[in-house]
């Protein structure tokens, strides 16, 4: 039984030291996309702040005036094709609210610009926004 024991060691002891390096975690970029056919767009605000187009960007904000709550979203490829809409829903204005400083952004509109479903990702796979 010990010789089992030891040999069980030996082999994960050789296995181990022929493992390839631990990294960080899965992690990866998320361009902007607009698909102005769909009335779409989506990202992560890290990824298009860290890129070296200097055109991409993707965004959500609220904003209060009195008793009137709205909610804005932008976004813009590395193209320049660019696309944005507004909501007074409060569910939606909720879902900015939620928004994580550095996760994604998904968003579609109708045909009067109004937002109908906005979606905020968080994640340790997002990348992180640079100065």
């Amino acid at each position: 039984m010990k010789h089992r024991t030891l040999v069980a060691f030996l082999a994960l002891a050789a296995l181990a030291a022929f493992a390839p390096d631990a990294s960080a975690g899965a992690k990866g970029p998320w361009e902007v996309y607009v698909d102005p056919t769909f009335q779409s767009a989506n990202g992560s605000p890290g990824t298009a702040r860290n890129s070296a187009d200097g055109l991409q960007y993707i965004y959500c904000f609220t904003s209060a005036i009195a008793s009137y709550t709205y909610g804005y979203c932008g976004a813009q490829t590395a193209a320049g094709v660019s696309a944005s809409c507004w909501t007074t829903q409060p569910q939606l204005i909720q879902a900015i609210h939620g928004m994580a400083s550095d996760g994604g952004i998904a968003f579609t509109w109708d045909a009067n610009g109004e937002c109908n479903n906005i979606v905020s990702y968080k994640g340790s796979v997002y990348e992180t926004k640079q100065p």
